[in-house]
């Protein structure tokens, strides 16, 4: 009894942080994401994907709730999948900030040298790099979601 109590407990515990990311104010959630910054520097130096980059889609994807969890069991910040991290070699998404971060971000980088540009890069990493390519409105409005974002982090 004790046991099923403890895991309802956490599973409204969980919806409440997951709910907090879509009420938290704009200033708020940059602030969340700003306690990134040193995992956000390590990922932009390894792959050359510029910090504001990394923190808008991190804003888009996760409003910077580490423990966010998608429809399709994408995780984390930067709400990385099964499929995504396991073209870079890695076996799963990791939860850990920093190497959340980091598959995103190399993931990210994937999407971009495999496109023409920043936009096309964002909608391969919404929707899949295939689905990208043979749909033009899929990821369309993430990829214009996370360019609006960008401004927000341009004196990083």
């Amino acid at each position: 009894m004790n046991v099923i109590l403890i895991v309802i407990l956490i599973i409204f515990a969980m919806n409440i942080i997951k709910t907090y990311s879509f009420l938290a104010s704009k200033p708020q959630i940059i602030d969340q994401i700003n306690r990134y910054q040193s995992e956000i520097t390590d990922a932009s130096q390894k792959t050359g994907v510029a910090e504001n980059i990394i923190k808008a889609i991190i804003y888009v994807e996760s409003a910077g709730n580490p423990y966010a969890v998608s429809d399709v069991n994408a995780v984390g910040l930067m709400q990385v999948t099964n499929i995504a991290v396991q073209q870079l070699g890695y076996s799963y998404p990791a939860q850990i900030p920093a190497l959340n971060i980091l598959q995103g971000t190399e993931y990210f980088k994937w999407c971009l040298n495999h496109t023409s540009d920043l936009y096309e890069a964002l909608r391969a990493y919404n929707c899949g790099l295939t689905k990208a390519k043979s749909n033009n409105s899929c990821g369309s409005s993430y990829a214009n979601n996370v360019i609006s974002k960008i401004p927000y982090f341009s004196n990083d």
